[in-house]
């Protein structure tokens, strides 16, 4: 089992939510140049008392966001899939805390919160000041992902444990889509069956997911919901170190398995076929084909030396 672990905690690399871009700014009117400021909402945040230390502001973000926390771990999404990975004994998450907020380093500013396969734990960034609904989403999308490393793992003789394995860049993208139509991108239809369907009807409970929806009907929704999980997925793609380090390109590998991968709804819903009883069933088939798309050529090196430049020059 030690042997399974180092390897696990040396191939893992972190899986992050990456935040929406901000809006455009609204035009401003020169006539109202003079006007009054708009009122800081802090003190109206941290209950009439702002801190003025840095260190004691921190703390409170982080304690306002782990009660956010505590309400999102029993909600339906997050509390389905920490019951669907410990279920099948994989060790993806912690046996006690599985998640924790705090205030993420300057280089995850783009980060809304990330899974560690080395702690077994999902991170939410408290400094982002998430509502209680993005901490509930960021969870779901980072359990996702623990949830899909168990489905790469291996069972460990005598012990019934299953080892998380870190993901290839293939099955990495149909992680992503999965995060991101199960967490943030979340548009069940009916009440609260889970039932998810391709076309992405969208109802008044799923509204929050279509801001600024322009679509006419239906159908335009459906697609227009389609394509922000796909530039979400593409943007977490892009920035993989695992795709880059395989020599992929990531718009031919996450367009090899979109589709199939938004049918891809595990836990939620029945198993597949032949799925045993708390079994994580595979991923579709769709993954381990585009492992046979071609991989991008690496640039040659450039010349270090006056001479080589030069004969460069001369081919």
């Amino acid at each position: 089992r030690g042997a399974v672990e180092s390897r696990w905690s040396a191939r893992m690399s972190v899986h992050g939510t990456v935040l929406p871009p901000p809006p455009p700014p609204e035009d401003i009117d020169e006539d109202i140049s003079d006007a009054s400021p708009p009122d800081d909402d802090a003190r109206w945040r941290f209950n009439g008392n702002v801190p003025d230390d840095p260190a004691t502001r921190n703390a409170a973000l982080v304690d306002r966001c782990q009660q956010h926390l505590k309400h999102a771990l029993v909600r339906q999404r997050p509390s389905q899939l920490v019951a669907a990975i410990r279920g099948g004994g994989c060790t993806s998450l912690a046996s006690g805390e599985c998640a924790k907020c705090r205030i993420c380093p300057p280089h995850m500013a783009q980060l809304s919160g990330y899974y560690r396969g080395d702690k077994s734990k999902v991170f939410i960034c408290a400094e982002k000041e998430p509502t209680e609904q993005q901490v509930e989403d960021t969870l779901t999308h980072e359990l996702v992902h623990a949830y899909d490393l168990c489905r790469f793992g291996m069972r460990v003789p005598f012990v019934g444990h299953q080892a998380p394995w870190a993901l290839k860049c293939t099955a990495l993208a149909c992680s992503e889509v999965r995060a991101y139509m199960l967490g943030s991108h979340w548009a069940p239809q009916g009440s609260r069956d889970f039932a998810f369907s391709s076309s992405f009807d969208l109802d008044s409970q799923s509204a929050r997911s279509t801001q600024n929806l322009t679509a006419s009907t239906p159908e335009e929704a459906g697609y227009v919901h389609r394509d922000r999980i796909y530039q979400h997925a593409y943007a977490s793609l892009a920035g993989s170190s695992i795709c880059n380090s395989e020599q992929r390109d990531c718009r031919s590998v996450l367009d090899a398995v979109f589709s199939a991968c938004l049918e891809d709804h595990a836990p939620f819903g029945p198993a597949p076929p032949g799925t045993a009883r708390g079994a994580f069933p595979p991923m579709t088939k769709m993954v381990e084909d585009a492992e046979n798309l071609p991989r991008q050529q690496a640039a040659p090196p450039p010349p270090t030396t006056p001479l080589a430049e030069r004969n460069a020059e001369s081919v």
